[in-house]
């Protein structure tokens, strides 16, 4: 995949993570959840940042 879709992926679980009520009624935890997911669906991208430095 590239960027783009993880970056949806990312988003559509946060989403998802605000269903939860704990979630949703802690403004704090829900940011963090969001920031979090995102990041995390970033994850499988941070090698081209490698590879872009090699070069």
């Amino acid at each position: 995949m590239d960027s783009a879709s993880h970056f949806v992926v990312g988003v559509g679980l946060a989403g998802l993570a605000q269903l939860d009520p704990v979630v949703h009624s802690n403004p704090a935890l829900s940011t963090v959840v969001i920031i979090g997911t995102i990041i995390g669906s970033q994850a499988p991208d941070f090698d081209t940042i490698t590879r872009l430095k090699k070069q």
